[in-house]
């Protein structure tokens, strides 16, 4: 019913949102695109409304997957990617799914996560190293998922900081979702002059946040390189250290309980 569905509509209740035919839509897309090398990806929604039931949610995600998977996108050459939206109900969505057996029954099937510092007062109240806190336990959330990919990230944030800390918060950022097993993506390569906190050409590499081109640290490193070696016993199942990331955990609960 918001924007990010491509189409604001106030009144809208997601009983009105038409599944059956956003399937057909991905089945059709699947076909065509079947044997070109250039896809190797499907996203079978952006940003779903958050007030989708998480057990309607799951089933129309299994839906899209066994259409697309029959349309003849294998998944030995194409990634089917469910967006988690916001990524408050990425507890909420895993439980159900792994509930279901999904994680052993649908391979190279990507979570898409959207890391916003920002669209909510809440940031306002963050100082730097607590930002980088939250990043860090995004990592955590990345290593512990089977398949993700961050399909969106930015610099944008409440409050002033300076140069220099913008450019920490950028690297932070890049090695945390390093540890998505699918990558990520910056929200946009160019943007409005007056966007440059969301603006990778300009208000990131021409500014000398990161590098251009990125290095082998930024393409090849990773926050947290230790987790790599015994990732199951190592990667804490809990939010690590710090008051934000716990705050912002409880909150997750408490929403999934409404």
């Amino acid at each position: 019913g918001d924007r990010p569905c491509g189409k604001k509509h106030s009144a809208w209740h997601w009983s009105q949102w038409r599944l059956d035919e956003a399937v057909d839509v991905l089945r059709e897309l699947a076909v065509r695109y079947a044997d070109s090398s250039a896809v190797t990806g499907i996203q079978v929604c952006n940003e779903p409304c958050p007030s989708i039931p998480t057990e309607s949610l799951c089933t129309f995600y299994e839906q899209a997957i066994e259409a697309i998977r029959e349309a003849g996108m294998g998944p030995e050459k194409v990634a089917v990617v469910l967006p988690i939206f916001t990524h408050w109900r990425l507890p909420d969505i895993v439980s159900c799914w792994h509930a279901r057996g999904n994680f052993l029954k649908f391979d190279n099937v990507a979570f898409d996560l959207h890391y916003y510092h920002n669209f909510s007062d809440i940031w306002r109240l963050l100082s730097q190293a607590q930002h980088l806190q939250v990043v860090a336990d995004h990592a955590r959330e990345l290593r512990l998922l089977p398949g993700a990919v961050v399909g969106e990230w930015s610099l944008s944030r409440p409050g002033d900081f300076t140069a220099e800390e913008k450019a920490e918060f950028a690297a932070q950022q890049v090695l945390a979702y390093n540890h998505a097993s699918h990558g990520w993506f910056f929200w946009n390569w160019h943007d409005h002059d007056f966007y440059p906190d969301w603006d990778f050409e300009r208000g990131v590499f021409e500014s000398g946040k990161l590098s251009c081109p990125l290095g082998p640290k930024e393409i090849q490193g990773l926050l947290f390189p230790e987790w790599e070696h015994d990732s199951w016993n190592s990667v804490p199942s809990r939010p690590l250290p710090g008051m934000w990331p716990r705050l912002m955990d409880w909150a997750a609960s408490i929403r999934g309980l409404f």
